[in-house]
């Protein structure tokens, strides 16, 4: 099964930027993984296929990196530090299927929110903060990417592909200073599926129309994070 879901979350996030995160940390957290394991599984693939979408873009915003390294980051390693120590001490399934609901009712609402360049900071703040401590924070990224750049899925993209390619890699890296990574090198033998799943599967995101790829992104988040709500209260 896990190897089946890994493939299924690496075809869409090679689509759409999202996924890997967003429906693979609550779907193996159901299936008994704890939050770290969790991590240690996704997080390599996640980089591998945020590197491929970053190094590719045709169009890149380097005004945008800089905000975001300094406005999501320092919250994000913050959070995630503090929720790899109390990890153990709550039920983590609740919290997490209170956060998918959150994020995605914001995400159903997204089309009669205006995010503005004002507003930019706070969200990557937020952003950090929610990634941190549920690995969830892709829905507001894709919110955010999306609403920066309605009429150009090149950029969303290479916002979101930017946005979890840092945070991973800093989630990575604060896991290994905690001692809480947990190396199987059978994870890491996904990544040669990225290799062969991810160039065939650009033919697809060249040719969705843009509205239909921003559409495709909130109906897909909304509904997994419905159904994983339930789930998490039936388990």
């Amino acid at each position: 099964m896990e190897f089946f879901l890994i493939l299924v979350f690496i075809v869409f996030q090679s689509i759409f930027g999202i996924g890997l995160l967003l429906f693979g940390t609550p779907t193996f957290l159901v299936f008994g993984y704890t939050f770290p394991e969790t991590l240690s599984l996704l997080l390599p693939i996640s980089i591998s296929i945020s590197l491929f979408q970053f190094v590719f873009s045709s169009k890149k915003d380097f005004k945008f990196i800089k905000k975001f390294n300094i406005f999501c980051l320092p919250s994000l390693i913050i959070s995630i530090y503090f929720i790899l120590n109390i990890y153990e001490q709550f039920d983590f399934k609740i919290f997490i299927s209170i956060t998918i609901t959150v994020v995605t009712l914001v995400s159903f609402f997204n089309k009669k929110l205006k995010i503005n360049n004002e507003r930019t900071n706070l969200y990557l703040v937020l952003i950090g903060i929610i990634h941190g401590i549920s690995n969830l924070g892709g829905t507001l990224l894709s919110i955010l990417s999306v609403s920066l750049n309605r009429n150009d899925k090149i950029l969303s993209r290479f916002f979101i592909s930017y946005g979890y390619l840092s945070m991973a890699i800093s989630q990575y890296v604060v896991l290994y200073l905690l001692d809480e990574l947990i190396l199987n090198y059978k994870n890491f033998l996904y990544l040669a599926f990225v290799i062969l799943i991810y160039f065939p599967t650009q033919f697809f995101f060249r040719n969705i129309d843009t509205s239909k790829f921003n559409n495709w992104i909130y109906f897909t988040a909304l509904i997994y994070g419905v159904m994983i709500f339930f789930k998490f209260f039936k388990s």
